[in-house]
């Protein structure tokens, strides 16, 4: 077992080679993480058993590459949310991505029907004290406009998940924990449902091109540059 394990990752790994060196030797991949999926490229296997449950999925049931220098994940999201994650080797990128240069998008699907423009006003203002940092105002929130909505065919939600629900977009320059949970929640529209569809001007769907909850793809530096602004 040990020995197959080995053998399949050397085999990924020379698959990963060639977009490896194309790049400076550093290897970039997006990747939809599918809701209910843990932020770890480590297995819960031997967790779950010390903590006498079920196992839960995580990136590391995704199959992804192995690279010399060992990918890392820029940009968490939490276990309840799905969307568009950069994982990579290149620390520097990494930094890029993570300033306050860099802007993220949301989609937040909420309930309690649209938002008055007074919460769309509260969740415009920030100042949420998050692990003991205050946020600033986020760059954008908005009603997400249905033309744009469909221009994205994310996959359906859980049956009776949308019921009574508004979809917002959230546009932000920085990450904190649950932070776009939290600026909806502030007004009372709780976060049902949270996709991130695009770091920098990367985007989920890319020339026609979606990524489906689970998989993954490289990028090559174009799609790097356009993401590290």
């Amino acid at each position: 077992m040990v020995v197959s394990t080995w053998i399949a990752h050397a085999i990924v790994f020379l698959l990963a080679s060639p977009h490896s060196d194309q790049n400076n030797g550093f290897t970039y991949i997006a990747c939809y993480k599918p809701a209910l999926t843990l932020c770890s490229l480590q297995s819960d296997n031997e967790r779950s058993k010390r903590k006498n449950r079920d196992p839960r999925q995580t990136l590391a049931d995704l199959t992804l590459p192995v690279t010399e220098h060992g990918l890392h994940i820029v940009g968490r999201l939490d276990r309840d949310s799905e969307g568009l994650l950069l994982l990579t080797d290149d620390g520097q990128f990494t930094a890029s991505v993570l300033s306050e240069n860099c802007h993220k998008e949301y989609w937040a699907l909420v309930n309690r029907g649209p938002p008055s423009a007074e919460s769309m006003e509260e969740m415009r203002r920030g100042n949420l004290n998050i692990r003991g940092a205050i946020t600033k105002p986020p760059l954008a929130v908005n009603i997400l406009e249905e033309k744009k909505r469909a221009s994205l065919a994310l996959p359906p939600p859980v049956p009776g998940m949308d019921r009574g629900t508004t979809w917002l977009e959230v546009h932000l320059n920085e990450g904190k924990n649950r932070q776009v949970r939290k600026i909806t929640g502030c007004t009372g529209h709780k976060t049902v449902r949270l996709c991130r569809v695009a770091i920098g001007s990367f985007r989920l769907q890319d020339h026609e091109d979606l990524l489906q909850p689970g998989t993954w793809k490289y990028i090559g530096r174009e799609n790097v540059q356009s993401v590290a602004v």
